[in-house]
C-alpha cells in the first residue's frame, strides 16, 4: 500500500511537472504569434509602401524622360512614339496614386503629393502646344525649367510620403519589441516556477532511488538462480555444447585448438568423454583431425563471423548439424545436434517428390499450381504447351495472366476458377464453352477442375489446376451436330462456304448461306447444281483430275485421312472470277454413296495482302515512292534495253537533320512529303521516282535530254520556293546524268549525276545555312517573345564586356554570336509549354531545360555555330553548381556562358515583360549583386557593373 501510495504521489509531481511544461509552450506560443503577426504586419506594410513609391518614383522619372523625348522629336514618328510613352507613364502614375489613396485615405501628404502631379500637367500641355507650333527651343526650355522644377517638387513630396510611411512602420516595430520584452519576462517567471518544481521532483526520485537499490539486491539473486537454472538447463539438453580455445603459432596461425568445456550431451553424441579432452587440444584427442578444420575453426576466431555447416561421422554412421561461432575472444563453441534422422526424412521426401515432379510431367493433361494470392507458383510440360508460358516466366504472375480463358459463345473474359476455389473452399468445375488463348493467340477448346490445396492443419495454402485439350472433342461434336441438324450450326459460325458433293449423281446436295456473301448466289441456286456448273472450265478439269486422283485412295482405304486442299477459280452471279481454296474429304451417306465435302474459302483478302506485301517491299513507307530496291531493278532494266537517252536526277534534301532537330521529326517528315509530292508531279508519270532512305531521292526520266531533266530541276526548285515558310524549309540540291547514246553507261551516268548533286550541295551549303540560321532566328523571335532588340542589346554589351576582359576579336564575334542565339534550342520546345501563362509541372519544366541540349545539337550540326556549341549547351549554368543540364560549378562553365548568363539576366531585368514591369537599374544591379557567386560568376558581374556600366 505504501508503495501504490509512493507511485500515485510519483505520478501526481511529473503529471503536473508535464502540465507546467505544455503551459509555458502554449504560453511561449502564443507570444511567439503575436510577434510574428506584428513583423508580419509591419513587414508587409512598410514593403507595400516602399514598393509602391518605388514604382511610382520610377515611372515618374520614365514620364519626364518621354516628356524630353517629346520636345527633341523631329519627326511625325518620333513624335507619335514619345507621346504614346508619355500617355502610357502618365496612365501608369494615375494608377499608382489611385493604389496609394486606396490603402491611405485621406492622408495630407498624398494630397500635396497628388496636387503637385496635377500641377504638372498644364505644363506638359503648353509644351504639346508649343511643339505643334514648331516653336521646339521654347518647348525644351519650358520642359527642362518648369517641368524639371515641377518634378523635383513632385519627388520632394513622394519623398516626404515615403518618410511618413517609415515612420508609422518604425512605430509597429516599437510595439512589436515591447511585445517581445513582455513575452520575455512571462517566459523567464514561468521558468523560475519550472525549476522550483523540478528541485521537488528530484527529492522524490532518490527516494525512489534507494528504494530502487533494494529492488536491484533482489534481482542480484533472482539472477543469480537464473544462471543455476541455465546451468541445469546446459547439462541437460539435447543439443551437444563443446567450448574451445584456439591455439596460434609464433606468426599468429592457428594451429591447435584446446577442449575448455563440454555438456553431457556432446559426450552422448561423440563418444568422447569429458575426461578425456578437457584441457587437452584437438591433435591429442583426435590425432586425425584435418588442417582444414583448424583453419575454419580459426577464421570465426579471428573474424567474429559464425558458420554452420552439416558433417558426416563414418565412425558412428551419423549426420551432425554443426553451429559454430566465438563466444569470447580468442575462443569459439560449436552446438551440434544429430540430424541423421533428418536427413533420412529429406531422402524420403525427395525421393516422393521426384516421382511426383516425373509424374507431372509426364501426365497428358496441363497442371497448374497457385498460392492463396491467385499467383502461379508452378507449371508441367502440357500446361507450358497449352498457354505458350514457360514455368520460369509464369512463376508469381496472376493466374489469369497465364490462363487466360473466354467463353466461346460470347468471347467475354471467363470467370477466375481459382478465385472461387479460394471463396467457396471446395472443387469448382469450369463452365462449359470455355476456351484458352494461349501466349501466341492459339484458342483450345478445354475442359478442367479446380480443386484447394490444404497443409497439416486443412487450412487452405493454394489452388491446383487441371485442364486439357478437348478441341478435337468439340469439333467431333460440332460435325456430329452438324450431321444431325443438317449443318445448321456449322454454317452460322463460318463466313466460309461448306458444300457437299455427290461423286455418283455429279450434283451437289447441300450449300450453305455463305455462299451469298462469297458469290451473290442462294444455297437453292447452287443445290442440284453440277459440278462444272459452279467451276470455270480450267477449274473444272483441275478438280475432276484431283477427285479421280485421291478417290482410288479412299476405295482402298476409307479410314485413311484423305483431305486434300485445292486452289480453284469460280464464277459470281455478276459474272465476276473469284479464286477460291477448298479444303475437301470424302465419305459414304447413308445410301453407301460417296460424298465430298468441303469447304471454300475466298482468297481475295489473302492475295490482296499479299499484294500490299509485295507493295511495300518496292515503296517507301513515308513518301510512297519507290524505295532504292525497286529503283536499282528499274535502272537495270532500262540499262538492260539499252533506252536512250535517259537521264537521271539525284536530290539531297539540305539542312534536314538542323530541322530535325529544331523543329522535331514530325516537321522533317512533312518536308521529305512535301518534296516527294513535287518530285513526282514535275517528273511526270513516265518517271522513276524513289526515295533511297534519309535526306536522298532519285528520279529515272526515259527518252529526256539533259536540258530537259535542267528543266524539270527548275521547276521544282521554283515549287520548293513557294511552299517554303520558316517552319517548313523545302531545300534540296540536285545532279543530273544523262546516257546520250548507246555507247554511254547507265551506272556511270548514275554515279555522275551523284558526284554532281554532292558538289552542289557543297557549293550551296554556306547560303543554305545563312538561310535556316536566319529561319530559326525568325521562329525563336516568335516562339520565345524575346525581341530582336533584346538580343542586340545584350550583343553589344556582350561586345563591351569582351574588350574590357581582353578577348581577342575573334573571340569577341563568336561571344555576340552566342548573345544572339543562345536561346536557339526553344524553336524545337512545344509551342504549348513556351506560352504557357500557368505555373509549369516538373515534367514540362524538365521539356523547358531540354533547350539548352537541342540548341547544342543544332549549333554543332553548322560550322558556323561550332564555336559556339559548348556556350549554347551550358548558358544555363550556375556558378554554385545548381544549374542545368551538367551542374557544372564555377570555372568548368565556359567563360562565354558565364558572360552571357549575366548579361540576359540584366537586360530582362531593366525592361518590361508581359508577366512583370522592368525594374530600375539600381535594383538590378543589386539583384546581380547578391546572386555574385551563387548564380552568376563574381568576377565577370564585377567587370560589368565596374567597367562596362560605369563607361
Amino acid at each position: 500500500m505504501r508503495s501504490y501510495g509512493y507511485k500515485r504521489v510519483l505520478f501526481f509531481g511529473f503529471s503536473l511537472l508535464i502540465s507546467v511544461i505544455v503551459l509555458i509552450s502554449l504560453t511561449s506560443t502564443i507570444s511567439l504569434n503575436r510577434i510574428q503577426n506584428l513583423f508580419t504586419e509591419t513587414y508587409s506594410v512598410s514593403m507595400s509602401s516602399l514598393t509602391q513609391t518605388q514604382q511610382a518614383g520610377a515611372t515618374l522619372n520614365a514620364l519626364q524622360s518621354a516628356m524630353k523625348d517629346v520636345v527633341m522629336s523631329r519627326s511625325e514618328t518620333e513624335l507619335k512614339a514619345a507621346l504614346d510613352s508619355v500617355a502610357i507613364h502618365d496612365s501608369q502614375m494615375k494608377a499608382h496614386f489611385a493604389s496609394l489613396s486606396e490603402k491611405y485615405p485621406g492622408n495630407l501628404m498624398l494630397t500635396e503629393l497628388m496636387t503637385a502631379y496635377v500641377a504638372w500637367e498644364p505644363i506638359r500641355m503648353q509644351t504639346l502646344e508649343l511643339m505643334k507650333s514648331g516653336e521646339y527651343a521654347l518647348a525644351q526650355e519650358l520642359t527642362n525649367v518648369r517641368g524639371g522644377l515641377q518634378v523635383e517638387l513632385i519627388g520632394i513630396r513622394m519623398q516626404q510620403l515615403t518618410d511618413s510611411m517609415r515612420e508609422a512602420s518604425e512605430a509597429r516595430y516599437n510595439l512589436a519589441a515591447e511585445t517581445v520584452r513582455e513575452s520575455q519576462n512571462l517566459i523567464y517567471g514561468l521558468t523560475a516556477f519550472l525549476f522550483l518544481l523540478t528541485v521537488i521532483a528530484s527529492v522524490f526520485i532518490v527516494q525512489w532511488l534507494s528504494r530502487y537499490e533494494r529492488a536491484l539486491v533482489r534481482e542480484r539473486e533472482q539472477l543469480r538462480q537464473s544462471r543455476e537454472h541455465y546451468r541445469m538447463l546446459y547439462t541437460s539438453m539435447m543439443n551437444g555444447y563443446a567450448l574451445h580455445e584456439m591455439i596460434f603459432d609464433k606468426d599468429g596461425v592457428p594451429c591447435d585448438y584446446r577442449f575448455v568445456d563440454v555438456n553431457p550431451a556432446f559426450e552422448t553424441l561423440t563418444g568422447i568423454r569429458r575426461e578425456d579432452c578437457i584441457g587437452k587440444t584437438v591433435i591429442e584427442v583426435l590425432p586425425s583431425t584435418e588442417d582444414y578444420w583448424i583453419e575454419t575453426y580459426g577464421k570465426v576466431v579471428m573474424t567474429g563471423e559464425p558458420i554452420r555447416y552439416e558433417n558426416y561421422s563414418a565412425e558412428i554412421d551419423k549426420y551432425f548439424e554443426v553451429y559454430a561461432f566465438r563466444p569470447i575472444e580468442n575462443h569459439f563453441a560449436v552446438l551440434i545436434a544429430d540430424v541423421t534422422e533428418r536427413r533420412r526424412l529429406d531422402s524420403l521426401v525427395h525421393k516422393e517428390r521426384e516421382q511426383l515432379r516425373i509424374t507431372f510431367e509426364s501426365i497428358g493433361d496441363g497442371i497448374i499450381t497457385t498460392d492463396r494470392r491467385s499467383h502461379v507458383t508452378l507449371l508441367n510440360r502440357v500446361a507450358e504447351e497449352m498457354t505458350g508460358w514457360t514455368s520460369e516466366d509464369a512463376v508469381g504472375k496472376p493466374f489469369l495472366e497465364v490462363f487466360n480463358i473466354i467463353n466461346a459463345q460470347t468471347g467475354e473474359r471467363g470467370k477466375n476458377p481459382v478465385e472461387e476455389v479460394l471463396t467457396t473452399d471446395s472443387v469448382c468445375e469450369l463452365a462449359n464453352h470455355t476456351i484458352l488463348v494461349s501466349k501466341d493467340g492459339t484458342k483450345r477448346h478445354i475442359a478442367d477442375s479446380a480443386a484447394p490445396v490444404k497443409d497439416t492443419e486443412g487450412k487452405t495454402t493454394g489452388v491446383v489446376m487441371v485442364f486439357r485439350d478437348v478441341t478435337e472433342k468439340k469439333r467431333v461434336e460440332k460435325l456430329l451436330r452438324a450431321s444431325e441438324e443438317k449443318y445448321r450450326l456449322m454454317t452460322e459460325f463460318t463466313s466460309d462456304v461448306i458444300w457437299v458433293y455427290n461423286v455418283l449423281r455429279d450434283v451437289f446436295t447441300y450449300c450453305s448461306p455463305s455462299v451469298y456473301q462469297q458469290r451473290g448466289m442462294t444455297p437453292d441456286e447452287v443445290v442440284g447444281a453440277s459440278l462444272e456448273d459452279v467451276l470455270t472450265p480450267e477449274s473444272y478439269i483441275k478438280t475432276q483430275k484431283a477427285f479421280e486422283e485421291n478417290i482410288r485412295n479412299f476405295i482402298n482405304d476409307p479410314e485413311r485421312s484423305n483431305s486434300f486442299i485445292n486452289e480453284i477459280e469460280q464464277p459470281c452471279k455478276n459474272g465476276r472470277v473469284i479464286p477460291i481454296e477448298t479444303n475437301s474429304k470424302f465419305h459414304y451417306n447413308a445410301e453407301g454413296e460417296i460424298e465430298v465435302i468441303g469447304v471454300s474459302r475466298s482468297l481475295e483478302e489473302r492475295k490482296k495482302a499479299a499484294y500490299e506485301i509485295e507493295y511495300a517491299s518496292y515503296h517507301d513507307a513515308l513518301t510512297g515512292l519507290y524505295n532504292r530496291r525497286k529503283f536499282e531493278m528499274k535502272l537495270e532494266q532500262i540499262d538492260g534495253e539499252n533506252t536512250f537517252p535517259v537521264s537521271i536526277i539525284m536530290g539531297d534534301v539540305n539542312g534536314l537533320k538542323l530541322i530535325n532537330d529544331a523543329f522535331g521529326h514530325s516537321n522533317g517528315d512533312e518536308i521529305l512529303s512535301r518534296i516527294a509530292e513535287i518530285l513526282k508531279t514535275e517528273c511526270g508519270a513516265d518517271a522513276c521516282v524513289a526515295r533511297h532512305g534519309g535526306d536522298e531521292f532519285s528520279a529515272i526520266l526515259p527518252g529526256a535530254t539533259y536540258d530537259q531533266a535542267s528543266r524539270i530541276v527548275k521547276k521544282i526548285r521554283k515549287r520548293c520556293v513557294e511552299e517554303t515558310s520558316n517552319e517548313l524549309m523545302l531545300n534540296i540540291s540536285f545532279g543530273i546524268g544523262t546516257k546520250e547514246n548507246a555507247s554511254d553507261d547507265l551506272n556511270m551516268c548514275y554515279h555522275l549525276a551523284e558526284e554532281r548533286m554532292y558538289t552542289s550541295k557543297l557549293l550551296e551549303a554556306k547560303s543554305i545555312r545563312n538561310t535556316i540560321i536566319s529561319n530559326l532566328r525568325t521562329v525563336m523571335e516568335e516562339k520565345t517573345g524575346e525581341t530582336q532588340k533584346h538580343c542586340e542589346r545584350i550583343a553589344d554589351l556582350a561586345h563591351k564586356i569582351g574588350e574590357q576582359m581582353g578577348m581577342q576579336s575573334y573571340e569577341i564575334e563568336h561571344l555576340e554570336l552566342l548573345a544572339l542565339l543562345h536561346d536557339i534550342g526553344k524553336t524545337g520546345i512545344p509551342d504549348y509549354i513556351l506560352l504557357k501563362t500557368q505555373k509549369l509541372t516538373e515534367d514540362e519544366w524538365r521539356i523547358i531545360q531540354k533547350h539548352s541540349e537541342i540548341g547544342f545539337r543544332i549549333a554543332s550540326t553548322m560550322p558556323e555555330l561550332v564555336p559556339i556549341a559548348d556556350g549554347v549547351l551550358s548558358h544555363h549554368e550556375r556558378w554554385d553548381g545548381a544549374g542545368y543540364p551538367r551542374g557544372l560549378v564555377g570555372d568548368d562553365i565556359p567563360v562565354m556562358s558565364r558572360i552571357v548568363a549575366v548579361l540576359d539576366s540584366y537586360d530582362a531585368m531593366i525592361n518590361d515583360r508581359p508577366y512583370r514591369q522592368a525594374m530600375t537599374e539600381e535594383e538590378a544591379i543589386g539583384e546581380l549583386k547578391r546572386c555574385a557567386g551563387t548564380q552568376f560568376d563574381p568576377k565577370v558581374v564585377d567587370i560589368f557593373l565596374n567597367r562596362v556600366l560605369v563607361s
